[in-house]
């Protein structure tokens, strides 16, 4: 195409070449017409005009090549380094149009780091943003392989730490240079140098968010000083991808009503919704919700409920489940445009029914029907006789054994998956182990059932001691309780007895002594689930015949007290400690299994206030299987030490999780403590193998609403009066809806000067245009 700007010369060309060479003699007849102006001047205006059709051609053919010019012709050539960080906290998830903001940020990331327009040696540096950096990749010259990082990215359900992750932003800015700076260094000492090592590398950073106040909090001085150290570094550029709602719903509870939770019994499950609305929000009737209740994906029952105009709003749904086995119960809300916090999750383990394990050393198994035996009445309390016909009235069921058969016990509880042996049947479940233990005044500890015991509550067990005239305090607290100024004192003995440092009593037993009045049992009640009995309850006939003095451990609750009155508190009647890292308590009871300290047993009272007193003790074994985001799972693996795998919630991904080190000679201890703290995503977790190994197969992670549900946000406006936008910091603005990724070529990129040439080659022709026919009158006008 260049060869036809060779047409350009034809007009000279033609000139010479056929221009007349004849000799030039001046006569004197004709010498002043010779110098005549007006031919002379005709002469001048040919030559422009032939001038301005040669710079027509001119411009048509450099229009035909369409030329492009690099833009860093215009402006200072540098390396550049280009990094993208994306916001992943939960409120990218917000609807914006057809699509979600971070489906928004990560598809403007991917296409920038696509350009072809890209300069050659550029680098770039991806993160994303979430309590922590994560899934970083550094200095990368691989362009493409980052995009295709960040595409595979899934936005987050947690809140976002975005001074931490700025200052990761600005670290990594820095030792980029450093290590470019060394590079060149040893290179040029080397006597190697690389093209580009002339250049300056300007570090451009990229930051993609709906800038929700939350995230963005405007009392943080670490922010505005991370933003203005970046800007210091290179050039800041910031992409709001977020909307503007007018109200947000959000499910921000869902819990059993009832701890107790076995197959067969019917359970409520309160669900809690609460809404964000803007100031001044009146909702009409196209804003009601929805409410689905599912259990393992199904669902039961679907609710249509109003508009919500309060702060919050509370539903139940009632729920039997036919058999024993491992639960995930889900509530999906819809009606608003971010539905991140419209799903929530609770996991439950239910049993056939809750065992407990009775430690009577008066028991007989030939006579278990006897009424002989200090648990007697309290199993009965725990486990009433059934009847036919009718319905099952306890959730609990009972074992008794002699203290010297806990050795041979497996305490610890859960409901274990077995697995089938032929695939594609359904895995069953069976209950191992113990939700509690029940001693009833024992004479004599042996040390083996007090190491069980102490094990068995360390590992997360219950355990409620009651009391009896066989019960010696001096033998109970050398065996079961340590005095707090002996933990801190030692002493030689404690080498010698080893026991002496179990701490299972929450308070030390003085002495026993008996009662002349009747006094009530439950004068006061200061925590845990247990009942306050009104007036004339208990019967006003119930006597406490015995009771034994406690000093109760620095450390310990009283639940109960013994008195005359409310206001008349006397003895601790029961005290509870917790124990250990996993939920372990022990509760003292200071009254007696049998009626020999009480004739409470005779009564329907007693009924209630074992059920309650063991609600309380057993208290919420799915607790530690329903975390929010960012806290961390631990439970016990019991069979063996190899290392374990936890599934996130897309299924796919999967998370080694290993046995604490051991030196070389020493074994890998049984049970190790597995602890996962990569909880960043909503949903399900599941862990394998999960056959004997561990009490939890499954644990639910759910999104913090409260700080995520308010999708208040910052306008540029906003940043420039509470952040220091464009006085103590620079940055470039991309409201929603701007192409960064054009944006970026246009700064990087090449210029096109056809455009432009056809535009100069239209204004050419116009002039050409006007003088040629202004030429041509004069010319006229001359002749005549």
């Amino acid at each position: 195409m260049l060869i036809a700007l060779l047409a350009i010369a034809l007009p000279l060309i033609i000139e010479w070449l056929f221009r007349r060479r004849k000799r030039q003699i001046d006569l004197p007849t004709i010498r002043y017409l010779l110098r005549n102006r007006e031919q002379q001047k005709v002469k001048r205006e040919d030559r422009l005009l032939l001038l301005l059709r040669m710079l027509v051609l001119l411009l048509l053919v450099m229009a035909l090549t369409r030329p492009r010019v690099p833009r860093q012709v215009f402006r200072r050539p540098t390396q550049r380094h280009i990094v993208v960080a994306i916001d992943g906290s939960a409120s990218m998830q917000q609807e914006v149009g057809v699509t979600t903001a971070f489906a928004q940020a990560r598809m403007q990331a991917a296409a920038l780091l696509r350009d072809e327009n890209i300069t050659e040696g550029a680098r770039a540096t991806i993160v994303y943003m979430a309590r922590e950096p994560s899934n970083y990749l550094e200095a990368s010259e691989d362009l493409h392989m980052a995009a295709a990082r960040i595409e595979e990215w899934r936005p987050g359900s947690g809140t976002v730490d975005m001074s931490r992750n700025l200052k990761w932003i600005e670290e990594a800015i820095e030792t980029r240079q450093e290590e470019r700076s060394e590079a060149i260094a040893e290179r040029r000492s080397a006597g190697e140098p690389q093209a580009g090592d002339e250049l300056e590398e300007v570090a451009e950073v990229y930051i993609f968010s709906d800038f929700q106040r939350t995230s963005w909090p405007s009392d943080d001085p670490d922010l505005s000083q991370a933003l203005r150290n970046i800007s210091d570094l290179g050039e800041l550029h910031l992409a709001d991808v977020g909307t503007e709602h007018d109200f947000n719903y959000m499910v921000t509870g869902l819990e059993p009503e009832e701890d107790a939770i076995v197959a067969g019994f019917p359970i409520s499950f309160r669900v809690t919704v609460d809404v964000n609305a803007k100031p001044g929000w009146q909702p009409s009737e196209d804003d009601r919700a929805y409410v689905d209740f599912l259990v393992d994906g199904s669902r039961q029952e679907r609710r249509s409920i109003p508009p919500i105009t309060e702060r919050r709003s509370d539903i139940q749904f009632t729920h039997t489940f036919p058999e024993a086995g491992d639960y995930v119960v889900q509530v999906i809300l819809e009606g608003d445009e971010h539905q991140a916090d419209n799903d929530r999750l609770y996991t439950v383990q239910v049993p056939e029914s809750l065992p407990i394990l009775i430690l009577d050393e008066t028991f007989d198994s030939e006579e278990a029907d006897s009424l002989a035996a200090d648990s007697s009445f309290l199993t009965r309390a725990i486990s009433p006789p059934e009847h036919p016909g009718y319905k099952q009235f306890s959730v609990f069921s009972t074992n008794v054994i002699h203290p010297f058969q806990l050795i041979y016990e497996n305490l610890d509880f859960a409901v274990r998956e077995i697995r089938p042996d032929e695939p594609g049947e359904d895995p069953t479940y069976d209950t191992e182990g113990y939700v509690a233990v029940v001693v009833t005044g024992i004479s004599h500890l042996r040390p083996d059932v007090v190491g069980r015991l102490q094990s068995y509550v360390d590992n997360g067990g219950k355990v409620l001691f009651f009391l009896s005239d066989r019960v010696r305090p001096a033998h109970y607290n050398r065996m079961l309780y340590r005095n707090p100024t002996e933990a801190q004192d030692g002493g030689d003995d404690e080498a010698e007895d080893p026991l002496r440092g179990q701490t299972l009593l929450p308070a030390r037993l003085v002495r026993t002594t008996t009662t002349e009045d009747t006094v009530p049992l439950f004068a006061e009640a200061t925590g845990g689930r247990v009942p306050s009995f009104g007036p004339g309850m208990p019967h006003p006939d119930t006597r406490l015949q015995k009771m034994c003095e406690l000093e109760v451990h620095p450390r310990a609750d009283v639940l109960l007290r013994a008195g005359t009155g409310p206001t008349d508190a006397g003895q601790p009647l029961l005290v509870r400690k917790r124990v250990g890292d996993y939920g372990g308590e022990v509760w003292l009871a200071n009254m007696s299994a049998s009626p020999t300290w009480t004739t409470l047993q005779a009564r329907a009272e007693f009924v209630v206030l074992v059920q309650e007193l063991l609600r309380g003790l057993v208290g919420q074994p799915n607790e530690v299987a329903n975390l929010a985001v960012g806290e961390t799972f631990q439970q016990l693996v019991y069979a063996s030490a190899q290392p374990l795998l936890v599934y996130l919630p897309d299924g796919r991904t999967s998370v080694r999780v290993s046995p604490p080190p051991t030196p070389r000679d020493e074994e890998p201890p049984i049970p190790w403590e597995m602890r996962f703290s990569q909880t960043y995503d909503h949903g399900v977790y599941r862990v394998e193998p999960s056959q004997h190994e561990v009490a939890r197969t499954r644990f639910v992670v759910n999104q913090d609403t409260e700080a995520e549900s308010d999708l208040t946000r910052y306008s540029r406006r906003d940043l420039e009066s509470e952040l220091d936008f464009g006085r103590t910091w620079d940055a470039t603005w991309f409201p929603r809806g701007t192409d960064i990724a054009s944006y970026v070529a246009g700064l990087h990129g090449v210029t096109e000067l056809a455009p432009g040439l056809l535009w100069i080659l239209i204004a050419a022709l116009a002039v050409e245009s006007y003088l040629a026919a202004r030429f041509g009158r004069r010319r006229g006008g001359a002749q005549t």
